[in-house]
């Protein structure tokens, strides 16, 4: 019942529309304006992280999963951290609505 209220009160307490949008330059998509455009964002967050220095991957002296096995005959993956690993449970941010030309 509150949010009702607050939604259809009178005057400046109710839900103005945004009209400061334009369409991004470079892709062509709604964004606000003086904003960075989502979908031009993550392009370029993609970017950065792909040319950020990683740091140096030792390599395990026993490479061969065989020789894991024995040296640690009781390690093994445990479903959840499968399930972890994979990474489906983070949400992907939806597509925006197609431009009209």
């Amino acid at each position: 019942m509150k949010r009702r209220l607050r939604l259809y009160t009178p005057g400046s307490k109710q839900i103005k529309p945004n009209h400061n949008l334009n369409r991004c330059p470079s892709c062509g998509k709604y964004k606000r304006s003086h904003f960075l455009c989502m979908s031009c964002f993550f392009e370029i967050k993609q970017l950065w992280s792909e040319q950020a220095e990683k740091p140096p991957v030792y390599e395990e002296e026993f490479a061969n999963p065989a020789d894991e096995r024995v040296l640690y005959p009781k390690t093994y993956e445990r479903p959840h951290v499968k399930k972890l690993r994979l990474k489906e449970y983070v949400e992907k941010r939806p597509k925006p609505l197609p431009v009209e030309k």
